[in-house]
């Protein structure tokens, strides 16, 4: 009963996390899934921030260690063996006579099956940690290994089990395998404990456990106070509480390197937005939509005349300035916005913080025309030979920028494949018709950067004539050429004129 109540609770979470990963694409690649996937040589390089191997033994790697201690692993491996090898664990009592033994039926069979368990996902969590880190990056000539490999529980769970798709990191598992070894860890003490008398055990115990904090102990420890109410916040929040609640606001330095240093500005606008809960632009998680990256490219060029399109192109309405994060020439450029009269200023506080309005008088249209298709091209994927890339390049105006998503602007397209020896027609049989392929994701449009993809399965190698249909809600369009498809997955591609 509490399964099916806990499953039920869940589908709805389920289904709308499915509902937003069908529509903004949010699958990982594999490249990235075997990135950052754990390697057995992670889990012995302890890290460098560690007080003892680092400071004092001079030993670890930055950032990516996934060492968990020598004082756990081996209070771990104790608590296993005792456990597999059944050894007589004595609990604390008054009499210190009440014992967990092989002699004690009546606890025994639940004790092991705790045992077992633990014990069994210790080592699923560790499995998992690898990810696809043996999965080979090239898919040809490896035989036997490339199909072992396939089967191996991380790459069928990726491929057949929702969800697990979406996993960046799976050597994140490696803080489930530090928890259930702790589990066990403690077993080890309590075996260790038992080769004492009594009033030296918990001397005993509060020795083991400094040790493997001081262990991983990490330093400097960085710590930073943050604001806990609206009236700690910079005044210029409570300024910004008050402005009407569809109000969309967007803080500037962006992010100019996704590193943790670059992203800490971010991190923080996330966090006092929970104190306004106006509508925000910025934001990072490992899904970066390709409009975010645009329109910090756009900031980063510094074109002044770029920067206002893209803004409303984004519905944003205001604009908060930190004037001492900021670059000069992000400086330079927000100043002349203001200076030609793009930027009204409504707030200025001493912090160096300024708020501005968008001059709603000189907006254009929030909802252009969606542009012409100029020309369509077909590419080869880059990651899986099945599957081809097309492209659509838009006529866009030099001053014209739309944001495309799947809500604004569903764009769906039917690719017909037919041999290049066969008059094609729509009711031909020889035919592979791909219906719904939707876009999936967003895009930033301008003249600079005019073009959408979207991946469709591809057809076996050969030449083909290449029926497209792109179609949006309001009308359609179609497009034709011969695609040639080789073997090792290059696409040669000529449209129709």
């Amino acid at each position: 009963m509490a399964i099916a109540i806990s499953i039920a609770g869940l589908l709805p979470l389920a289904y709308g996390m499915q509902i937003a990963k069908k529509a903004m694409s949010l699958d990982r690649s594999e490249e990235i899934v075997r990135a950052l996937s754990a390697v057995l040589r992670r889990y012995l390089e302890p890290s460098s921030s560690s007080l003892i191997y680092k400071h004092v033994l001079g030993e670890g790697i930055p950032g990516s260690s996934l060492f968990l201690g020598g004082m756990l692993c081996s209070l771990a491996i104790i608590g296993t063996f005792t456990l597999l090898k059944s050894q007589i664990l004595k609990r604390n009592s008054k009499s210190d006579s009440e014992t967990l033994s092989v002699s004690n039926p009546t606890r025994l069979p639940s004790f092991r099956r705790y045992s077992i368990f633990y014990i069994t996902m210790a080592c699923v969590a560790f499995i998992l940690s690898l990810g696809m880190a043996f999965t080979p990056i090239h898919t040809k000539g490896l035989g036997i290994y490339r199909i072992i490999t396939w089967f191996s529980p991380y790459n069928l769970l990726y491929k057949f089990v929702p969800g697990f798709s979406s996993i960046r990191s799976p050597y994140r598992f490696s803080i489930f395998l530090a928890l259930f070894l702790a589990i066990l860890a403690s077993v080890g003490v309590l075996w260790i404990c038992r080769r004492f008398r009594s009033r030296w055990r918990w001397p005993v115990v509060v020795c083991l456990i400094a040790v493997s904090i001081f262990e991983l102990w990490p330093v400097p420890v960085r710590l930073i106070k943050v604001p806990g109410t609206l009236a700690e916040l910079p005044p210029v929040y409570q300024y910004v509480k008050k402005l009407p609640s569809d109000t969309a606001l967007i803080e500037v330095p962006l992010p100019a390197l996704p590193s943790e240093e670059g992203l800490e500005p971010t991190a923080r606008y996330i966090y006092h937005s929970t104190f306004h809960w106006q509508r925000l632009v910025n934001g990072y998680s490992g899904f970066s939509p390709r409009a975010e990256d645009e329109l910090i490219k756009i900031f980063a060029e510094s074109k002044h005349e770029d920067v206002l399109p893209a803004l409303r192109a984004f519905g944003v309405e205001y604009i908060l300035t930190h004037w001492n994060d900021m670059s000069e020439t992000e400086t330079m450029l927000l100043r002349t916005l203001e200076s030609d009269g793009s930027l009204n200023p409504v707030y200025c506080d001493s912090r160096g913080q300024t708020l501005y309005w968008i001059d709603m008088l000189q907006r254009e249209d929030t909802t252009p025309e969606f542009p012409e298709v100029e020309r369509l091209a077909i590419y080869e994927n880059g990651q899986e030979s099945s599957v081809v890339t097309l492209c659509f390049y838009y006529e866009m105006e030099p001053d014209q920028m739309l944001l495309v998503t799947p809500w604004q602007h569903p764009i769906e397209c039917d690719v017909s494949w037919y041999k290049d020896s066969v008059e094609f027609a729509e009711d031909s049989d020889v035919s592979m018709l791909i219906k719904n392929v939707s876009f999936q994701g967003s895009e930033l449009l301008h003249t600079d950067s005019n073009a959408i993809a979207m991946d469709v399965p591809a057809p076996t190698p050969g030449k083909y004539r290449v029926v497209v249909r792109h179609r949006l809600s309001s009308r359609s369009v179609t497009k034709t050429g011969v695609c040639e498809i080789y073997p090792n997955g290059f696409v040669r591609f000529q449209e129709d004129s």
